[in-house]
């Protein structure tokens, strides 16, 4: 079990969107799955006190990085209370941050994070 990570884990709503092909994909390919879920966390526990813009984070996939992006600058409602602030990781927002778990946080993103070179292929049927 892993210990000091972050995991920027996707909403239910998130999972529920990706298409079955590609579901069907990652559980028949372990691979795949692991490197998956290993580009959604990050090698040190982070809480949201820890958010900053542009930073680049390491993440479980050797050689491949996480951006993470700030936005709202110093506005007094900004300074009063930090966690209004709107971050993104590779462009999905963090809806709910700071959950601890032993040995680590979960962050709450809005879409699923893809590997460079990770594709979603959709099928479209004709009739």
């Amino acid at each position: 079990m892993s210990s000091n990570v972050t995991i920027f884990a996707p909403s239910e709503r998130a999972l529920k969107e990706l298409p079955e092909s590609f579901m069907k994909d990652l559980k028949s390919n372990p691979e795949k799955l692991r490197e998956f879920l290993l580009y959604h966390t990050v090698s040190s526990k982070m809480c949201h006190c820890d958010f900053s813009d542009n930073k680049i984070l390491p993440t479980g996939v050797a050689g491949k990085t996480l951006r993470m992006n700030s936005y709202g600058g110093q506005s007094p409602v900004n300074l009063l209370d930090p966690s209004r602030i709107p971050v993104t990781v590779q462009c999905a927002r963090v809806t709910h941050t700071d959950t601890e778990v032993c040995g680590g946080m979960i962050h709450t993103v809005n879409k699923v994070l893809l590997p460079p070179g990770m594709k979603i292929s959709l099928l479209f049927l004709e009739n």
